[in-house]
């Protein structure tokens, strides 16, 4: 039986109901009631063309709406660059400032430990850093009298050089009036990480070093007079101490450690607020550019 046409009505040769012309694309027709199916041949469709139309617009008339002015926002984004730098510049000042506390803090920590360490080795220590004798300590114990320039090391700087002021290079190297045997330098160190972990018994290390181990020729020369000595030559010189902290220099750690905080909080505010300032790629500070886009 062959196929019609399929918009021609058919009946179905079963029960005589009128077939109904399926939607899948008129293939077939169904019959409604006995649900006998005949094939239906349909053409091809034609392939659909759109036709997309140009237009090319000209505006004879004067605008309605003007341009958005941006000088407003240039002249705020000036401002704001101009105090962003003056923010820069305190930010600078407060990070000497903050140097400068953490460099005494350090020494307050290194004369504390120095004089308490004279003291358990059975001496009578005495503070002697403001009569510019070119030593710190003067100390009577068992073994005789020891002449003492106490370093402290800043945490997180162990890799540089050790600076003395020209009294002190001379009184330890040039000096002829006290043996040199009885002239010291004791190192102190204080290990950032440890300190900042809360490991107060062990971030704490003295390295006493005897002046008559120390030549003229390890010594640099630096401006101002002041001579400068490689800490890791100093250390091979050295009897190395692990000090436990007395509650007093518990105190002055915990205020040091306030101050490592601080300034390398203070270090990354600067990075931050530099970058922004250079502008660049990613630096998320707006320009002209990124305005008129």
């Amino acid at each position: 039986m062959g196929a019609g046409d399929p918009l021609k009505p058919e009946f179905c040769p079963r029960c005589g109901a009128i077939l109904r012309l399926e939607a899948d694309l008129a293939v077939r027709k169904r019959c409604p009631r006995c649900g006998f199916e005949r094939a239906v041949r349909t053409e091809p469709a034609s392939p659909r063309v759109t036709v997309v139309r140009r237009v090319v617009l000209r505006r004879k008339s004067p605008l309605v709406w003007a341009s958005v002015d941006l000088s407003p926002v240039r002249s705020s984004l000036r401002t704001l660059g101009e105090a962003a730098e003056s923010l820069l510049e305190a930010l600078g000042r407060a990070t000497e400032l903050l140097r400068t506390s953490l460099i005494r803090a350090c020494e307050a920590v290194g004369m504390e430990v120095a004089m308490e360490f004279e003291e358990w080795r059975g001496g009578s220590p005495k503070d002697v850093s403001q009569s510019r004798l070119g030593y710190d300590i003067e100390s009577r114990g068992p073994d005789g009298v020891r002449y003492i320039e106490v370093k402290a090391v800043v945490p997180g700087e162990e890799g540089r050089r050790l600076s003395f002021t020209e009294s002190e290079y001379r009184f330890l190297v040039e000096g002829k009036r006290v043996d040199r045997a009885r002239r010291w330098v004791y190192i102190v160190e204080v290990d950032r990480e440890r300190l900042r972990g809360g490991y107060l018994d062990c971030c704490i290390r003295l390295y006493a070093v005897r002046a008559d181990r120390l030549g003229p020729e390890e010594f640099s020369e630096e401006a101002g007079g002041r001579r400068s000595l490689p800490l890791g030559l100093a250390r091979l010189q050295a009897e190395e101490w692990e000090v436990s902290p007395s509650p007093a220099v518990r105190r002055l750690l915990g205020a040091l450690r306030e101050l490592i905080e601080a300034s390398a909080a203070l270090r990354e505010l600067r990075v931050e607020l530099a970058k922004k300032i250079a502008g660049g790629p990613g630096s998320g500070w707006p320009d002209d550019k990124s305005l008129e886009s």
